[in-house]
């Protein structure tokens, strides 16, 4: 027999949550094992996804990060869900944005940040300070100093549960 929708989404929560507990403890292999178990459980939900992508990035694998990112921007915006984020494009979009900015890729980060910007994530002063930043750089690598992977990791400053 088949779960419910809700059924499933409440599991694909309890995934999700324990995801997070394993980015808090930097266990990122384990935490991708729990948000693509969250991800098949509740596919539209482009904040599993997002923080699936997350996880990728902090092992480094870029790739994988950027196909969870791009996977999350394809789902309608009608049929998409999420647990706590009121603004999953512009973490999306910053996400996104930090990818390139980790891989030099200068131009494609200044194009995600300022979409981030435009959606008006709540951390866009660190981001166009960022911008900023990059903007002013010749060909010397930059310093991340005030900016981490752990400025944006799906889960903005305002929550709210769905």
């Amino acid at each position: 027999m088949h779960s419910s929708l809700q059924e499933r989404r409440e599991k694909a929560y309890a995934a999700f949550r324990l995801g997070a507990r394993h980015m808090e403890n930097k266990n990122y292999q384990a935490a991708i094992e729990a948000y693509s178990e969250a991800n098949k459980l509740d596919p539209m939900n482009i904040e599993i996804t997002m923080v699936l992508g997350t996880a990728y990035a902090q092992i480094g694998s870029y790739d994988r990060a950027l196909r969870c990112f791009t996977t999350a921007l394809r789902v309608p915006p009608k049929e998409a869900t999420v647990f706590t984020n009121q603004y999953p494009y512009a973490s999306l979009f910053a996400n996104i944005g930090l990818l390139f900015d980790l891989q030099e890729n200068w131009q494609k980060a200044i194009v995600a940040y300022e979409k981030a910007v435009s959606l008006n994530h709540p951390e866009g002063a660190r981001i166009r300070q960022r911008l900023e930043e990059i903007k002013k750089m010749s060909d010397e690598k930059p310093t991340i100093s005030s900016y981490s992977l752990s400025f944006d990791l799906g889960q903005d400053s305002k929550k709210k549960k769905r």
